[in-house]
């Protein structure tokens, strides 16, 4: 079974949180929900800590840690083919993790079109759109 992990930055102190994604009604109406296990004295016992996060910063796990979340900036190499099929170079290429309703799959949004995430090949995490937008440079559609 695949795990469905959220994270957003949360609203009173811009800190990163993971959990369950809940969207409510009311005065919290956007919420990570995790639990931790406390122990004292030989007794332990489930707690669960909530935090009110920012609905623009929400993104699902992709399910791989070199892949990330929704709003990662990704990296990767990947070859360039002369007219023969032959490797002449190599081009740095970077893009974000989104996820595409019409494929009902995660996607790299990049400068030179949209790639599928699973068929990317040794892809880093080297920051996200929230923090470091500056990553992706000119040219980048988000």
């Amino acid at each position: 079974m695949r795990d469905y992990k959220f994270r957003g930055k949360r609203i009173d102190n811009g800190e990163w949180v993971y959990g369950n994604y809940q969207e409510g009604k009311g005065i919290h109406p956007h919420v990570i929900a995790w639990w931790t296990i406390q122990q004292s004295e030989g007794d332990v016992w489930d707690e669960i800590d909530v935090a009110e996060v920012d609905p623009e910063t929400v993104g699902q796990y992709t399910g791989d840690k070199n892949r990330g979340y929704e709003g990662d900036i990704l990296e990767w190499v990947e070859s360039v083919r002369g007219e023969h099929g032959d490797v002449e170079d190599w081009e740095h290429c970077r893009g974000v993790v989104e996820w595409d309703n019409e494929r009902s799959g995660f996607i790299v949004r990049c400068a030179n079109g949209n790639e599928w995430l699973d068929a990317l090949m040794n892809v880093t995490v080297i920051g996200n759109i929230y923090d470091n937008p500056e990553l992706l440079g000119e040219g980048h559609r988000s």
